[in-house]
């Protein structure tokens, strides 16, 4: 898990390869779905150095969604299918997962988290 680490009283439920769709350079690396939290713990070399860590109390996000390829976030991770989070600021954020990341599950499994009573 590189620099990520749990909390205490926290568990790991899923991660995948993604990229913040937001901004230039896009941070890229590991997304980490706890019981607690979404994180984005940024690869370095695939952020072109610029990556900057993400995180969000899983309490603050209202839905999630998935859109298609080459809907939503910018030209570098069109292609990709995205996750976006919304959250109780009405700010959204989109992920564009890598080939071979399994989003439907990850998906599945922080659906199941945020409608969970906190």
């Amino acid at each position: 898990m590189g620099k990520f680490s749990l909390q205490p009283g926290e568990k790991f439920l899923a991660a995948a390869k993604a990229q913040l769709a937001e901004g230039f350079p896009q941070t890229a690396g590991d997304l980490y779905l706890t019981s607690q939290r979404l994180v984005l713990e940024p690869n370095q070399l695939a952020s072109l150095g610029f990556g900057k860590r993400w995180e969000v109390s899983l309490s603050r996000i209202r839905r999630a969604e998935q859109v298609g390829r080459f809907r939503g976030g910018t030209l570098v991770g069109a292609a990709g299918k995205k996750l976006v989070v919304h959250l109780d600021d009405a700010s959204t954020h989109t992920f564009s997962f890598y080939l071979g990341s399994d989003l439907d599950s990850f998906l599945h499994v922080l659906e199941e988290q945020i409608q969970e009573p906190r």
